[in-house]
């Protein structure tokens, strides 16, 4: 098992001296073993991948318990984290908006008419945000609750977006899960499912959005600091929700083994400067790679592109 994780008999030592004289660093390692510091290092990071310890900022090590349960841990530790803080920002931008929204219609009068329309019809509701997609040039964002059915079927809302994707735009959509597992075979829309969103709205090039307030009547809204807080909403959310992969008949992308030891090696935390080393890779061609990575996994952090790994099975 220790050969598996690359642990040879030099590593075993220097790991039996860490255990007795817990709390060293490495230095205390280099001292006492006569080992050079980059073959100490080299060490360590094995130590680290497998799971056996862990090395601080300052070069201390703390011993850790052995076995998966330990990268399942750091992984639940993670994810808690930085659920905890979306949620937190979650709320304030709710409550930011829900301000802005209440100031814009008190201030409003006819000199200064507050900056949106209202539609009373399901129907007219989804025909304009259909004519704003068609319009869209660069970005369409899109959180459907499904309350109110759509008009017509999906499959026409799917054929208007393919449309639009094909010149270019960024279109992504939140929704149900039985939403997802309805429209995900007939589009490659970018999705991510979530058990109930918030509230149904739809923002177009960052400068007007669209609100449904649960009784079928949408609220256009155009004003800029307005619909820049729906969009940091609509964005934590997307951050928070699960990627619903879509349906090919092609064999998906794997990873090569080169990029399953760079996946590792990231989860144990290990800086670039040392991965270069161990993998024998330049600096840049290392970060290039985690960039490559972070693109196929769709992650917009290292962290999410650990945890979207994980799910598909490749650490």
């Amino acid at each position: 098992m220790l050969k598996a994780r690359d642990v040879d008999g030099l590593t075993m030592q220097i790991y039996r001296y860490i255990v007795r004289n817990s709390g060293c660093g490495s230095e205390d390692v280099e001292r006492a073993l006569g080992v050079p510091s980059l073959i100490v290092e080299d060490r360590l990071d094995r130590l680290q991948l497998a799971g056996l310890l862990a090395v601080g900022m300052s070069g201390d090590i703390r011993i850790l318990p052995t076995g998966p349960d330990v990268m399942f841990e750091r992984l639940r530790a993670g994810v808690e984290f930085e659920y905890a803080q979306r949620k937190q920002e979650l709320t304030e931008l709710h409550d930011r908006f829900s301000r802005l929204f209440g100031e814009s219609l008190a201030a409003a009068d006819d000199a200064h008419p507050v900056p949106m329309d209202v539609l009373s019809t399901t129907e007219a509701g989804y025909v304009h945000i259909l004519n704003l997609a068609r319009s869209a040039r660069r970005e369409v964002l899109h959180m459907w609750t499904g309350l109110h059915g759509s008009l017509g079927s999906w499959q026409e809302i799917v054929d208007v977006h393919a449309s639009v994707m094909r010149r270019g735009v960024d279109v992504r959509m939140i929704c149900p899960s039985h939403i997802a597992a309805a429209v995900r075979p007939i589009t490659t829309m970018p999705i991510r499912a979530v058990a109930a969103p918030p509230l149904e709205m739809h923002i177009f090039d960052r400068r007007v959005s669209i609100i449904d307030d649960d009784r079928a009547v949408f609220f256009i809204v155009r004003g800029q600091v307005l619909v820049h807080v729906m969009h940091a909403f609509f964005e934590n959310w997307w951050a928070m929700s699960q990627n619903v992969e879509g349906f090919s008949e092609q064999e998906p992308n794997l990873p090569s083994n080169e990029d399953r030891t760079l996946l590792h090696l990231l989860g144990a935390g290990v800086k670039d400067e040392k991965i270069a080393r161990r993998m024998g890779l330049s600096v840049r061609t290392v970060r290039r790679k985690i960039a490559s990575l972070m693109d196929s996994l769709e992650a917009t952090s290292r962290f999410e592109a650990g945890v979207v790994a994980a799910r598909r099975g490749w650490v």
